[in-house]
C-alpha cells in the first residue's frame, strides 16, 4: 500500500490512484467535463457552476500544482470558446466558483507549494528539470526507442548524472516519457495524434459545445506534460467519452473540419516534428550512447569490446556502473548487450560475457578476437573443441563463486580467478579491461 503524502501536515488526498498528481489531472478533466450540462437548459447551467467548484476544492485537496496547471490551462480554453453573450448572473456565479477555487488552494496550503517551488529549491521540480533536460540526448540517442516502459530505466542507467540517485517509474511527464520510448515513426504518430484529436473536437459555430470536449483534451495535455497520467485508463474517460460524441455529431452532421484547418493542422505536425529534431543540433540534444534497451554502444557506432551482461551476477546498476569506470578512467569504446540474439557482428571484436547462457548461440563468437567469460553458466561441453581450448579463450571466476560449472572449468586449465569475489560482482568493471 502506497505511504500517504503530507505537505505541511496537509494530507494530498490522491483516492484509489496512489498518487496525488493523477488524481487532480482526474479531477482537473471532470472540473471542466461538467459543464457540458450548461449547454441543456438553465437548471444545466446551475449543475455545471455548482459540481466544477466541488471537483476544484478536491483538486486543492491534492495540492499538486500540476494539477491546479491543468485545471486553469482548460478553464481559460473553456471561456475563450464558450458561446456568447454571458448572462450577468452566470458571470457572477463563475466569479464567486473562482473565488471559492481560490479560496480552497489558500485553505489547504496549496498556495504555500507553488511559494515552496519558486522562493526555495523544490527536489519536484530541480529532479523534474534534471530529467527532462536529458530528453533531447535520449530521443537523440535511440531513433528505435527505448521501449514502452523503459523510459525511466534507460535514463538511470545511461542519462542520469553519477552524483544523483533518485529512482523513477517514469520522466514525470506523459508526453516525455512516451516520446523517449517510441521509436521515430511512433513520435510522428503521437504528435499527430493530439494535433488530429484538437483539430476534430474543435468549437464551431456549428457545434458550440465542442468548446467542453476541446478543453478537457486541453486540460488532459497540459496534465501529461507534468505527470505521467495516461497510463491509467480511468484519465481517458472523460476525453474518450467526449471524442465519441463529437465523432458521432460529426458523422451525424457530415460536418468536417475544413481543408484549411487540415493544412494548418498538418503544418503544426509537421513544426513539432522539427521541434524535436533541432535540439539535437545542438550539445543539449548529443549524446556519445546509442541503441535500445536491449543493446547500447558507447563511443562508437561499431566498437572494440561488446559486454554481454547478465543482471543476476552484476546487478540492476550495470549502466551506471560501467559510466562510473568510464568517468574515472577515460572514455572508451564499448558495446552492451542484455540478450545474445541482439549482438551484432563479432568480426575483430572482444566480447566479455557476464554469466549468461550462450548455448546455441556460439557460432557468432567464433570470429571474436577473444572472448572472457566471468561466472559462466555453460560448461565446456557446451562450447566444444576447438573453441574450448583456443588461445584468446579466457574464463574467470570469483574466488567464491558457486556456479557448477567452475569446477569442469578449472579441470579443463582455466583457473583465473577475482580474488575475494563471489558470483556477485558489484564492481564488475574493475575488471572490465583486463587483457
Amino acid at each position: 500500500m502506497v505511504e500517504p503524502l503530507y505537505f505541511h501536515g496537509v494530507w494530498r488526498m490522491d483516492f484509489w490512484f496512489g498518487n496525488p498528481n493523477i488524481t487532480a489531472a482526474f479531477l482537473a478533466t471532470l472540473a471542466i467535463g461538467v459543464w457540458i450540462f450548461a449547454y441543456f437548459g438553465r437548471v444545466g447551467f446551475w449543475v455545471s457552476a455548482i459540481t466544477s467548484t466541488i471537483f476544484a476544492c478536491l483538486l486543492a485537496h491534492t495540492l499538486s500544482r500540476g494539477g491546479v496547471v491543468a485545471l486553469v490551462c482548460g478553464a481559460i480554453s473553456l471561456a475563450c470558446f464558450a458561446p456568447r453573450p454571458w448572462r450577468s448572473k452566470h458571470v457572477v456565479a463563475v466569479l464567486v466558483a473562482v473565488v471559492v477555487g481560490v479560496g480552497s488552494l489558500f485553505y489547504f496550503k496549496t498556495d504555500e507549494r507553488f511559494a515552496h517551488g519558486i522562493v526555495q529549491e523544490d527536489k519536484s521540480i530541480t529532479n523534474r528539470l534534471l530529467i527532462w533536460k536529458t530528453v533531447p540526448a535520449m530521443i537523440n540517442a535511440s531513433p528505435e526507442g527505448w521501449g514502452f516502459g523503459n523510459a525511466a530505466r534507460a535514463y538511470e542507467q545511461w542519462f542520469q548524472p553519477l552524483d544523483r540517485h533518485e529512482h523513477y517509474l517514469n520522466l514525470v511527464s506523459t508526453h516525455l516519457t512516451w516520446l523517449v520510448e517510441m521509436s521515430w515513426v511512433q513520435r510522428i504518430g503521437y504528435i499527430a495524434f493530439w494535433i488530429g484529436i484538437l483539430l476534430l473536437t474543435c468549437p464551431t459555430g456549428r457545434f458550440p459545445w465542442f468548446a467542453v470536449p476541446f478543453s478537457v483534451w486541453i486540460t488532459f495535455f497540459a496534465a501529461g506534460i507534468f505527470t505521467h497520467v495516461a497510463q491509467f485508463w480511468q484519465l481517458w474517460l472523460v476525453p474518450g467519452l467526449f471524442s465519441i460524441a463529437v465523432l458521432a455529431s460529426r458523422i451525424m452532421k457530415i460536418n468536417w473540419p475544413s481543408r484549411r484547418a487540415v493544412v494548418v493542422a498538418t503544418s503544426l505536425i509537421a513544426i513539432s516534428c522539427f521541434g524535436l529534431v533541432v535540439p539535437q543540433l545542438f550539445p543539449i540534444g548529443r549524446s556519445s550512447i546509442r541503441g535500445t534497451w536491449e543493446r547500447v554502444t558507447i563511443g562508437s557506432k561499431n566498437p572494440p569490446v561488446w559486454i554481454l551482461v547478465d543482471t543476476t551476477i552484476v546487478g540492476q546498476n550495470f549502466g551506471r556502473t560501467l559510466r562510473t569506470y568510464l568517468a574515472e578512467n577515460g572514455n572508451s569504446q564499448v558495446g552492451v548487450s542484455l540478450s545474445v540474439e541482439v549482438l551484432p557482428s563479432l568480426d575483430t571484436t572482444r566480447l566479455i560475457v557476464l554469466g549468461g547462457s550462450l548455448s546455441g548461440h556460439l557460432q557468432g563468437f567464433r570470429n571474436a578476437i577473444n572472448v572472457t567469460l566471468i561466472n559462466p553458466k555453460l560448461s565446456p561441453r557446451d562450447m566444444r573443441d576447438p573453441m574450448v581450448f583456443r588461445k584468446d579463450l579466457r574464463v574467470i571466476f570469483g574466488e567464491f563463486s558457486q556456479s557448477p560449472t567452475k569446477v569442469e572449468w578449472q579441470e579443463a586449465g582455466f583457473n583465473e580467478v577475482i580474488e575475494g569475489k563471489g558470483d556477485y560482482l558489484s564492481d564488475w568493471s574493475d575488471i572490465f579491461m583486463r587483457k
